[in-house]
């Protein structure tokens, strides 16, 4: 497959998660997540946590990898990375 077709691939499943998730709540946003951004971005394992900008806590919202918590948080100051991410 081409460059040119994998990008207009990529991007109309990108438009059908978009339409997919706009009218969930979290919890069902999450569901999708997990069922379908692996093949959309051709990976194995993702998380994604949501910013809590008055605590400076990340906060998992979902994931698809076998080995992490159900749920758990991050404050900000014991991740770098992330700090330095959100921050800049």
């Amino acid at each position: 497959m081409g460059k040119t077709k994998w990008d207009q691939r990529r991007y109309q499943e990108l438009m059908d998660l978009h339409k997919a998730i706009s009218l969930l709540s979290l919890e069902e946003i999450s569901v999708v997540l997990v069922n379908r951004l692996p093949s959309i971005l051709s990976i194995h394992y993702f998380t994604l946590f949501l910013y809590d900008k008055d605590k400076r806590k990340l906060n998992l919202m979902c994931h698809n990898h076998p080995e992490i918590e159900s749920s758990f948080s991050l404050s900000l100051s014991s991740s770098p990375v992330m700090e330095a991410a959100i921050l800049s």
